[in-house]
Protein backbone atom coordinates (compact mmCIF):
# COMPACT_ATOMS: atom_id res chain seq x y z
CA UNK A 1 0.00 0.00 0.00
CA UNK A 2 1.03 3.47 -0.87
CA UNK A 3 1.47 5.90 1.95
CA UNK A 4 1.32 9.33 -0.49
CA UNK A 5 -1.29 10.78 -1.53
CA UNK A 6 -1.84 11.03 -5.31
CA UNK A 7 -4.66 12.72 -7.08
CA UNK A 8 -4.15 10.64 -9.88
CA UNK A 9 -4.64 7.34 -8.14
CA UNK A 10 -7.45 9.17 -6.12
CA UNK A 11 -9.47 9.53 -9.52
CA UNK A 12 -8.65 6.55 -10.50
CA UNK A 13 -9.93 4.79 -7.30
CA UNK A 14 -13.04 6.56 -7.92
CA UNK A 15 -13.29 5.49 -11.60
CA UNK A 16 -12.49 1.99 -10.26
CA UNK A 17 -15.21 1.83 -7.21
CA UNK A 18 -18.08 3.35 -9.49
CA UNK A 19 -17.26 0.69 -12.83
CA UNK A 20 -17.03 -2.21 -10.25
CA UNK A 21 -20.66 -0.87 -8.06
CA UNK A 22 -22.15 1.04 -10.24
CA UNK A 23 -25.52 -1.76 -10.87
CA UNK A 24 -26.03 -1.71 -7.20
CA UNK A 25 -25.76 2.49 -6.98
CA UNK A 26 -28.03 2.79 -10.09
CA UNK A 27 -30.50 0.01 -8.75
CA UNK A 28 -30.04 1.89 -5.19
CA UNK A 29 -30.85 4.87 -6.91
CA UNK A 30 -34.63 3.52 -8.21
CA UNK A 31 -35.02 1.70 -5.05
CA UNK A 32 -34.67 4.86 -3.02
CA UNK A 33 -36.74 7.21 -5.97
CA UNK A 34 -39.60 4.10 -5.57
CA UNK A 35 -39.59 4.07 -1.82
CA UNK A 36 -39.71 7.93 -1.41
CA UNK A 37 -41.94 7.85 -4.36
CA UNK A 38 -44.57 5.54 -2.41
CA UNK A 39 -43.92 7.60 1.16
CA UNK A 40 -44.86 10.41 -0.09
CA UNK A 41 -47.72 9.87 -1.69
CA UNK A 42 -49.25 8.05 0.83
CA UNK A 43 -47.88 10.41 4.15
CA UNK A 44 -48.25 13.99 2.15
CA UNK A 45 -50.68 13.63 -0.92
CA UNK A 46 -53.87 11.22 0.74
CA UNK A 47 -52.81 11.44 4.31
CA UNK A 48 -52.70 15.51 4.76
CA UNK A 49 -55.96 16.40 4.56
CA UNK A 50 -57.35 18.99 2.31
CA UNK A 51 -55.44 21.65 3.68
CA UNK A 52 -51.75 20.48 2.22
CA UNK A 53 -48.22 21.54 4.16
CA UNK A 54 -45.36 21.69 2.09
CA UNK A 55 -43.23 21.65 5.47
CA UNK A 56 -44.70 18.04 5.83
CA UNK A 57 -42.91 17.11 2.37
CA UNK A 58 -39.36 18.33 4.40
CA UNK A 59 -40.33 16.57 6.82
CA UNK A 60 -40.17 13.30 5.17
CA UNK A 61 -37.05 13.90 3.36
CA UNK A 62 -35.50 14.95 6.62
CA UNK A 63 -36.66 11.54 8.51
CA UNK A 64 -36.04 9.89 5.00
CA UNK A 65 -32.39 11.03 4.64
CA UNK A 66 -31.46 10.34 8.72
CA UNK A 67 -33.01 6.54 8.50
CA UNK A 68 -31.28 5.95 4.93
CA UNK A 69 -28.16 8.02 5.43
CA UNK A 70 -27.42 6.12 8.28
CA UNK A 71 -27.99 2.93 6.94
CA UNK A 72 -25.62 3.48 4.11
CA UNK A 73 -23.07 5.13 6.16
CA UNK A 74 -23.18 2.10 8.29
CA UNK A 75 -22.42 -0.29 5.50
CA UNK A 76 -19.12 1.58 4.39
CA UNK A 77 -16.45 -0.14 5.61
CA UNK A 78 -18.25 -3.62 5.48
CA UNK A 79 -16.08 -4.95 3.28
CA UNK A 80 -13.69 -5.11 6.53
CA UNK A 81 -15.78 -7.72 7.84
CA UNK A 82 -14.75 -10.43 5.39
CA UNK A 83 -11.47 -11.59 5.80
CA UNK A 84 -10.46 -11.99 2.37
CA UNK A 85 -11.58 -9.53 0.80
CA UNK A 86 -11.01 -6.73 3.92
CA UNK A 87 -7.41 -7.57 3.35
CA UNK A 88 -7.50 -7.22 -0.39
CA UNK A 89 -9.03 -4.02 0.43
CA UNK A 90 -6.02 -2.94 3.02
CA UNK A 91 -3.13 -4.39 1.03
CA UNK A 92 -4.73 -2.44 -2.33
CA UNK A 93 -1.84 -0.03 -3.24
CA UNK A 94 -3.28 3.21 -2.75
CA UNK A 95 -3.46 5.39 0.57
CA UNK A 96 -5.81 5.20 3.48
CA UNK A 97 -6.72 8.75 2.84
CA UNK A 98 -7.39 8.25 -1.10
CA UNK A 99 -9.41 5.20 0.64
CA UNK A 100 -11.07 7.48 2.97
CA UNK A 101 -11.88 10.30 0.33
CA UNK A 102 -13.62 7.92 -2.35
CA UNK A 103 -16.17 6.52 0.53
CA UNK A 104 -16.79 9.73 1.55
CA UNK A 105 -17.37 11.01 -2.14
CA UNK A 106 -19.95 7.88 -2.88
CA UNK A 107 -21.31 7.63 0.63
CA UNK A 108 -21.63 11.23 2.00
CA UNK A 109 -21.56 13.56 -0.99
CA UNK A 110 -23.05 11.34 -4.09
CA UNK A 111 -25.64 9.74 -1.76
CA UNK A 112 -26.83 13.13 -0.58
CA UNK A 113 -27.32 14.71 -3.84
CA UNK A 114 -28.84 11.36 -5.22
CA UNK A 115 -31.37 11.26 -2.37
CA UNK A 116 -32.00 15.76 -2.96
CA UNK A 117 -32.61 14.60 -6.34
CA UNK A 118 -35.26 12.12 -5.60
CA UNK A 119 -36.86 14.67 -3.63
CA UNK A 120 -37.47 17.11 -5.22
CA UNK A 121 -38.11 15.03 -8.67
CA UNK A 122 -41.09 13.48 -6.19
CA UNK A 123 -41.93 16.59 -4.82
CA UNK A 124 -42.55 18.54 -8.06
CA UNK A 125 -44.91 15.77 -9.16
CA UNK A 126 -47.13 15.03 -5.56
CA UNK A 127 -47.10 19.11 -5.20
CA UNK A 128 -48.05 19.45 -9.38
CA UNK A 129 -51.05 16.83 -8.21
CA UNK A 130 -51.47 18.80 -5.58
CA UNK A 131 -52.02 22.16 -7.31
CA UNK A 132 -54.36 20.93 -10.09
CA UNK A 133 -56.41 19.06 -7.21
CA UNK A 134 -56.69 22.66 -5.28
CA UNK A 135 -57.74 24.52 -8.67
CA UNK A 136 -60.61 21.24 -8.57
CA UNK A 137 -61.51 22.15 -5.56
CA UNK A 138 -61.81 25.35 -3.77
CA UNK A 139 -62.00 24.22 0.20
CA UNK A 140 -58.84 22.57 -0.43
CA UNK A 141 -55.32 24.84 0.27
CA UNK A 142 -51.48 24.20 0.28
CA UNK A 143 -49.09 25.98 2.77
CA UNK A 144 -45.79 27.27 1.46
CA UNK A 145 -42.95 26.18 3.68
CA UNK A 146 -42.10 29.03 6.32
CA UNK A 147 -38.23 29.19 6.03
CA UNK A 148 -37.82 32.62 8.04
CA UNK A 149 -39.54 30.36 11.59
CA UNK A 150 -40.04 27.26 13.37
CA UNK A 151 -38.63 24.23 11.11
CA UNK A 152 -37.73 26.36 8.18
CA UNK A 153 -35.55 28.17 10.07
CA UNK A 154 -33.86 25.46 11.87
CA UNK A 155 -33.54 23.09 8.56
CA UNK A 156 -30.42 23.94 7.55
CA UNK A 157 -28.74 23.02 11.65
CA UNK A 158 -31.15 19.66 10.89
CA UNK A 159 -28.89 18.65 7.90
CA UNK A 160 -25.67 19.68 9.31
CA UNK A 161 -27.04 17.43 12.42
CA UNK A 162 -27.73 14.56 9.56
CA UNK A 163 -24.26 14.65 8.54
CA UNK A 164 -22.52 14.54 12.00
CA UNK A 165 -24.72 11.84 12.61
CA UNK A 166 -23.89 10.14 9.35
CA UNK A 167 -20.59 10.68 10.01
CA UNK A 168 -21.03 8.55 13.11
CA UNK A 169 -21.64 5.72 11.37
CA UNK A 170 -19.29 5.54 8.67
CA UNK A 171 -17.17 5.51 12.39
CA UNK A 172 -18.77 2.74 13.74
CA UNK A 173 -18.51 0.91 10.04
CA UNK A 174 -14.76 0.71 11.07
CA UNK A 175 -15.19 0.00 14.24
CA UNK A 176 -18.01 -2.56 14.28
CA UNK A 177 -16.94 -5.93 11.91
CA UNK A 178 -20.82 -6.78 11.94
CA UNK A 179 -24.08 -5.31 12.41
CA UNK A 180 -22.29 -2.24 12.57
CA UNK A 181 -25.89 0.22 12.44
CA UNK A 182 -26.89 -1.93 15.96
CA UNK A 183 -24.13 -1.67 17.66
CA UNK A 184 -23.77 2.04 16.74
CA UNK A 185 -26.86 2.94 17.60
CA UNK A 186 -26.06 1.27 21.00
CA UNK A 187 -23.45 2.23 21.38
CA UNK A 188 -24.51 6.49 20.52
CA UNK A 189 -27.74 6.01 22.58
CA UNK A 190 -25.75 4.76 25.88
CA UNK A 191 -22.77 7.48 25.47
CA UNK A 192 -25.45 9.80 24.67
CA UNK A 193 -27.63 9.60 27.37
CA UNK A 194 -24.96 9.01 29.94
CA UNK A 195 -23.04 12.13 28.51
CA UNK A 196 -26.45 14.41 28.46
CA UNK A 197 -26.89 13.04 32.05
CA UNK A 198 -23.79 14.02 33.57
CA UNK A 199 -23.67 17.30 32.18
CA UNK A 200 -27.21 18.09 33.41
CA UNK A 201 -26.59 17.05 37.05
CA UNK A 202 -23.29 19.23 36.94
CA UNK A 203 -25.21 21.94 35.23
CA UNK A 204 -27.83 21.46 38.01
CA UNK A 205 -25.40 21.64 40.57
CA UNK A 206 -23.26 23.95 39.51
CA UNK A 207 -25.38 26.41 38.25
CA UNK A 208 -28.80 25.61 40.13
CA UNK A 209 -30.00 29.67 39.66
CA UNK A 210 -28.96 30.21 35.76
CA UNK A 211 -30.41 29.38 32.52
CA UNK A 212 -27.95 28.78 29.74
CA UNK A 213 -28.38 30.22 26.60
CA UNK A 214 -26.34 28.40 23.40
CA UNK A 215 -26.17 31.42 20.58
CA UNK A 216 -23.87 33.57 22.38
CA UNK A 217 -22.73 30.75 25.46
CA UNK A 218 -24.66 33.17 28.39
CA UNK A 219 -25.43 31.98 31.52
CA UNK A 220 -28.27 33.96 32.91
CA UNK A 221 -29.07 34.66 36.63
CA UNK A 222 -32.74 36.32 37.03
CA UNK A 223 -33.29 38.01 39.81
CA UNK A 224 -37.50 38.10 39.87
CA UNK A 225 -38.68 34.99 38.14
CA UNK A 226 -41.57 37.17 37.11
CA UNK A 227 -39.70 39.83 35.31
CA UNK A 228 -37.00 38.03 32.73
CA UNK A 229 -35.73 41.92 31.54
CA UNK A 230 -33.87 42.11 35.29
CA UNK A 231 -31.25 39.53 35.58
CA UNK A 232 -26.99 38.80 35.86
CA UNK A 233 -25.24 38.13 32.54
CA UNK A 234 -22.35 35.89 32.44
CA UNK A 235 -20.58 35.59 28.62
CA UNK A 236 -17.33 35.10 27.38
CA UNK A 237 -17.49 37.67 24.77
CA UNK A 238 -19.27 37.80 21.45
CA UNK A 239 -15.99 37.12 19.61
CA UNK A 240 -15.16 34.10 21.94
CA UNK A 241 -18.44 33.09 21.96
CA UNK A 242 -18.68 32.70 18.34
CA UNK A 243 -15.48 31.06 17.69
CA UNK A 244 -16.65 28.43 20.43
CA UNK A 245 -19.77 28.38 18.78
CA UNK A 246 -18.65 27.42 15.34
CA UNK A 247 -16.32 25.32 16.69
CA UNK A 248 -18.98 22.63 18.99
CA UNK A 249 -21.28 23.20 16.07
CA UNK A 250 -19.37 22.50 13.13
CA UNK A 251 -16.25 19.94 14.21
CA UNK A 252 -17.98 16.96 14.72
CA UNK A 253 -18.14 16.01 10.85
CA UNK A 254 -14.69 17.02 10.28
CA UNK A 255 -13.40 15.21 13.93
CA UNK A 256 -15.32 11.90 12.93
CA UNK A 257 -13.39 11.56 9.68
CA UNK A 258 -9.82 12.29 11.48
CA UNK A 259 -11.01 9.84 13.65
CA UNK A 260 -12.02 7.48 10.85
CA UNK A 261 -8.44 7.79 8.94
CA UNK A 262 -6.51 7.00 12.01
CA UNK A 263 -8.60 3.69 12.96
CA UNK A 264 -8.33 2.62 9.34
CA UNK A 265 -4.70 3.33 9.34
CA UNK A 266 -4.36 0.89 12.47
CA UNK A 267 -6.97 -1.91 11.04
CA UNK A 268 -5.92 -5.11 11.27
CA UNK A 269 -7.65 -8.21 9.93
Amino acid sequence: MNSEFSFERLFGLIRKQWIENKKFYTLGALALLGMMSICMIIFWVLMDGDNYMEAFAYNLYVIGLILAGSIYGSISFSILGSKERGQYWLCFPASHTEKLITTIFFNVILFFIVYTLCFFVVKWGCQAYIENYIRTHKWASIRPMDWENGFGEAFPYIIWGYFCLQSLFILGSVYFKQFAFIKTVIFVTIIGGALSFLLAKLAINLFPNYNFYWNNLELREYHDPSNYGVYKSYALGSTLSKVLGYLLTYSWVPLFWVITWFRLKEKEI
